[in-house]
């Protein structure tokens, strides 16, 4: 079942729904979103209080996501069309998962309406570089990731802060997360497609020391980001508790083609792979749903071995300037 809410779950919702912030109707999907067919690209544009990645498929289908700096997030899906000078734009869906504080029953979490609006660009494309009027030049993600030093802890950094763009835009199309409307999910588990391919899951339990579990399978929404795993928010009514388990990623150029005499088809070029750990070592800590202490294990498995500790501050502000250079540029400090 992919997303549809069971009927058992009307005579919860009647207790305190006031307080619940918006809710689905029971007839309604959840997911607004089937997997792209054949090859997707991404493309990113990080600025001074956001990062924008633009999701581009083979059969004309986008996703648009821009996670702000203090990480509220919009999203938006469908079809564009190109020709060599602009691309057009035309919107199904526009989700938002706003930052917001206080308690969590009176919070709106994140919310879905549908679109119909167009939006029509000059457009150029060089090697590596997607030009958009208005919006900037934006670099292939799969460039990106290639450039990254994980040698270094800022390139280690700047990876964990493109995972972490991937987690926040699939919160996004969750109905009510971050909200107390969470409660459609109670003993409910709900699946929200991958743009590109796999699945997330989401599932409450025990209502009065709600335990939430957020699973990934093979989920990318990012075609060069792809998530494993599940983590565990442990919070009482008032949204106040710690995180647990961990997620796996995998980075890459999952789209290149084997060489003929390999037997065709796809090859996987992995760039980078590790896990992010929430717990329960020095678990994140929430307080009234916001992220107030511990610390994120990173591990690193390719291209090297590495184990750190970040702290909880470093995802409190999800800035990706510094994070790559454009292929103009580097080629302009050559000469």
């Amino acid at each position: 079942m992919k997303g549809f809410l069971g009927l058992g779950l009307l005579s919860v919702l009647g207790l305190g729904a006031c307080n619940l912030g918006p809710l689905p109707s029971l007839k309604e999907p959840l997911d607004h979103l089937d997997p792209v067919s054949g090859e997707a690209t991404s493309w990113i544009a990080a600025r001074e209080n956001e990062t924008e990645v633009l999701v581009l498929s083979s059969e004309g289908r986008f996703l648009r996501s821009i996670v702000h700096r203090d990480t509220y997030v919009d999203v938006e899906i469908g079809q564009f069309t190109a020709d060599d000078t602009k691309m057009t734009f035309e919107s199904n869906y526009e989700y938002s998962f706003p930052r917001e504080t206080g308690s969590v029953r009176n919070r709106t979490g994140a919310q879905s309406r549908k679109s119909s609006r167009e939006v029509t660009l000059n457009a150029s494309v060089s090697p590596g570089v997607l030009r958009l009027a208005e919006r900037g030049d934006f670099i292939e993600m799969s460039l990106l990731i290639e450039k990254l030093d994980l040698q270094q802890q800022r390139g280690r950094e700047c990876l964990l802060l493109l995972v972490q763009l991937s987690i926040r835009t699939i919160q996004a199309r969750i109905r009510n997360f971050g909200g107390g409307g969470t409660v459609i999910y109670l003993n409910n588990e709900a699946e929200f497609s991958g743009f590109s391919q796999g699945s997330q899951r989401i599932i409450l339990k025990n209502i009065l020391s709600p335990d939430t579990t957020i699973s990934y399978e093979s989920f990318r929404d990012f075609p060069e980001i792809e998530l494993s795993g599940e983590f565990i928010s442990h919070v009482n009514t008032s949204g106040d508790g710690t995180l647990d388990k961990a997620i796996r990623f995998r980075v890459g150029d999952f789209n290149e083609v084997a060489p003929q005499g390999a037997g065709g088809g796809s090859a996987e070029r992995v760039l980078a792979e590790g896990s992010l750990k929430y717990g329960p070592e020095d678990p994140i800590k929430i307080e009234e749903a916001n992220v107030v202490g511990g610390s994120y294990a990173l591990s690193l498995s390719h291209p090297l071995l590495s184990e750190e500790k970040i702290s909880w501050r470093f995802l409190q502000d999800l800035n990706l300037q510094g994070c790559y250079t454009l292929p103009e540029e580097t080629a302009s400090n050559e000469n």
